[in-house]
């Protein structure tokens, strides 16, 4: 046989391997027929030792395709220079030979490897196959009859899916016609979106699969026709070499996972997650970022967290699409319980408490491990227990555990029983914030979670009740529902010190629909209520720095028909400094305002009041650094916040206003320039004030008073600002004589995201 292109070439790997010489050997005839052409990439170094080897079968529907395609010419080459011998194959078309000609050729070329295996260097026992689509069909053909050790198909058909297809009447043509429990191991990559190969013939197939007993590995994730093939590499790639090294290679890979799977197509976080059998990792699952060194780079090292099974099992499977959720928020979280494809696809059996230790153990080993994927790169600090039901008992059993900083009860609590070696004398072993989450008197755990949130006292603690959930909660639904939502933030609040969200686990809001809501006052975020002189309440949170000793209190004022909720967006940026931050309502100046909701009543001068008030009652405290009093206003508030630190030039410390709403005497005296002009009730923004607003407004004039106050201020104002003009707040900085303005370009009137994030830099250095 005439061999004929052949090519020495020199490649260096990116990272894991290391040199290696190989020859490709171009259109060698492994059949009469003369489409029966293979091309043999073979590793030269180490001659005398047998290799395991790689058959690439094309794709193209059975009626086109070729070897030639770059996707295969590079997977050729590039197991070649991971140790393999790779054979790529052609074979007849439908156009020249119709089914099951294909299947035959495919499975000639693999005898054919095997008669020549000593020629190639490779040991006949340990022969794998890959194909992308007819090519994935014709790689588990190969695995359905035992002609290989093991196969990888990418968006395979199992079946013809079309009973009026002739091709459908011969199901040993298919792989759907082998259900059995023998059948060489195999690996199926679909993308969820796929158009031509149905993904739920895929599904039935594993699933039938696995009644069967045959632990076929599949991974769906989003995706197309594509996947695996050009579309989704970053999951397909190692998928497979973990595999094809698993069955293989003798030596040990350099992977240190054995077995992926990607749920809900990754998350619906910043950071693509999958579920991972580690290598040194017997019966627990790893949830992480699929790109950690990504991950950290944006977040830092990554918190974790421990998670225990319902009835104490070890089966993660049902909660999967929660905690693939969670590590897609920059999280690594290990799971008691073996991989699983599908629920109830191997026996399950029962788990011990001290399993969650187990998982702590290892994860702090391998974070100090020099070549773990985990070195450098997860917080051994920050670490949260999590379990449902029974596991939730399970988290308490370890609740003395001092690495321990939040504990997640997940339809759960001990009330008066006995579980998992835990009890309500765990309880008093607590020494971390704890919430408890619910799913309604039908949720068989919801009396012990309220017996056992009642008795709490020495931390702070969340009773988080979904009514209409049960005992089953939301996990199985997509990303794992509110339950997944809600545990992601309090993780945040907790593990990453996102003080922002504790504001939602105060009481019962719409941040969470359809969730009632309570917590203890040991939150470092609570509600606090001011009585004014006048008989109004003033209705506020406050957001305490995690500090020892005095601090100072950072004061923030809503603007116009704002509320107490936008002073949370400076919670991290200002607890993380070591102020306290108290947001509140302005009476009467919102129609949402939980101190006063009449808004005709509203007044700039009566909010100057409220805000001096605010200021008395913070230098009463004893823990507040009267040294350390800082008012920061948005829009209106800015206005009311310059005003009164003119007033208060002596006790305010530093000042900050965000495009402060400077102009608001000239664009009231512009609407109505005499008095008489002045309705009795005027309209804006769907906001109804009453005649005495406009009244006390008229006669200010802010740029000569606000420059009364002499301590540091920062202005921050967009260039693309339509309700403020940004020229109020350049005449702001030449009024003051201690001033600094930060410009956002094209910012406008209330800031996005990252618009947000450049603002609290600004803040953070000036408090610095």
């Amino acid at each position: 046989m005439k061999l004929t292109n052949i090519l020495f070439l020199l490649f260096v790997t990116l990272c894991l391997y290391a040199q290696e010489r190989i020859m490709v050997t171009q259109n060698v005839q492994y059949d009469d027929h003369a489409s029966c052409v293979l091309d043999v990439a073979q590793p030269l170094s180490g001659k005398d030792t047998l290799r395991p080897a790689l058959v690439i079968i094309h794709g193209g529907g059975w009626a086109a395709g070729d070897k030639r395609d770059a996707v295969y010419t590079n997977l050729l080459v590039d197991y070649a220079m991971k140790g393999y011998v790779t054979f790529s194959v052609n074979y007849r078309l439908t156009q020249e030979a119709g089914f099951p000609a294909c299947i035959e050729d495919v499975e000639r070329a693999v005898l054919w490897i095997k008669q020549r295996a000593s020629d190639y260097g490779v040991d006949s026992a340990r022969i794998g196959s890959f194909g992308h689509s007819a090519g994935g069909h014709l790689s588990l053909m190969l695995a359905a009859k035992g002609m290989v050790t093991c196969a990888v198909g990418g968006a395979p058909p199992t079946e013809i899916g079309n009973p009026d297809n002739p091709l459908s009447k011969h199901p040993e043509w298919w792989p759907i016609g082998y259900i059995t429990k023998e059948t060489a191991p195999m690996l199926i990559l679909q993308g969820s979106e796929d158009p031509i190969v149905k993904p739920y013939l895929t599904d039935d197939y594993v699933q039938k699969m696995h009644k069967a007993g045959n632990k076929v590995e599949y991974i769906k994730a989003s995706g197309q026709h594509g996947f695996a093939y050009d579309q989704a590499l970053d999951i397909a790639r190692p998928a497979m070499e973990t595999f094809f090294a698993r069955h293989l290679k003798k030596d040990a890979t350099n992977i240190s996972w054995q077995q992926m799977k990607m749920p809900d197509g990754g998350g619906k976080g910043p950071y693509k997650a999958v579920a991972l059998k580690e290598k040194t990792l017997t019966d627990f699952v790893v949830y992480r970022p699929l790109h950690l060194r990504r991950a950290v780079a944006k977040e830092g090292k990554l918190p974790i967290l421990l998670f225990a099974n319902g009835a104490c099992m070890d089966t993660n499977v049902g909660y999967e699409r929660m905690l693939t959720e969670i590590a897609s928020h920059g999280y690594i979280v290990v799971a008691i319980g073996e991989m699983q494809v599908y629920q109830y696809d191997r026996p399950e059996k029962r788990t011990t408490s001290s399993m969650l230790m187990e998982a702590m153990q290892w994860i702090v080993e391998e974070s100090e491990r020099e070549g773990s994927d985990y070195c450098g790169m997860v917080d051994t600090d920050k670490i949260a227990a999590a379990g449902h039901s029974c596991g939730g008992a399970q988290v308490l059993y370890n609740a003395k555990e001092k690495k321990l900083k939040t504990y997640l009860i997940l339809n759960a609590g001990m009330g008066q029983m006995k579980m998992a070696g835990a009890g309500k004398e765990n309880l008093a072993e607590l020494h971390a914030p704890i919430i408890y989450m619910s799913g309604g008197e039908g949720d068989v755990a919801y009396k012990n979670a309220q017996m056992d949130y009642n008795s709490i006292h020495n931390v702070p603690a969340v009773w988080a009740d979904n009514a209409k959930a049960g005992h089953g909660g939301t996990y199985n639904e997509p990303y794992g529902g509110s339950f997944a939502a809600m545990a992601v933030d309090w993780l945040d609040v907790q593990l990453k010190g996102n003080t922002g969200k504790a504001i939602n686990f105060i009481r019962t809001n719409p941040a969470y629909p359809g969730w009632t809501i309570q917590s203890n006052d040991k939150m470092l975020c609570r509600e606090l209520t001011i009585k004014q002189k006048n008989g109004k309440t003033i209705y506020g949170v406050i957001s305490y720095p995690n500090t020892q000793g005095k601090h100072g209190v950072a004061i923030i004022s809503h603007g116009f028909n704002g509320t107490h909720h936008s002073g949370k967006e400076y919670f991290k940026t200002l607890n993380d400094l070591g102020y306290a931050v108290y947001t509140f309502d302005f009476p009467c100046g919102s129609v949402r305002s939980r101190s006063d909701n009449n808004t005709m009543e509203m007044s700039v001068s009566d909010e100057k009041q409220a805000l001096k008030e605010i200021v008395k009652h913070f230098q009463k405290q004893k823990g507040i650094d009267k040294d350390k009093i800082v008012l920061c206003g948005e829009s209106q508030g800015g206005l009311v916040s310059a005003l009164v630190a003119a007033d208060l030039k002596e006790q305010v410390s530093r000042l900050i206003l965000i495009f402060p709403a400077l102009c608001i005497p000239d664009d009231w005296n512009a609407r109505y320039p005499n008095v008489e002009d002045i309705p009795e009730v005027s309209d804006i923004w769907g906001v109804k004030l009453g005649k005495k607003f406009v009244l006390d407004i008229k006669p200010m004039k802010p740029f000569e008073t606000i420059g009364r106050y002499t301590g540091p201020v920062l202005i921050i104002h967009g260039t693309d600002d339509k309700v403020v003009p940004i020229d109020y707040s350049k005449r702001a900085q030449q009024t003051y004589n201690n001033a600094t303005l930060k410009i956002i370009d094209k910012a406008g009137h209330g800031f996005n995201h990252s618009e947000r994030a450049l603002s609290n830099q600004y803040v953070r250095d000036f408090l610095k």
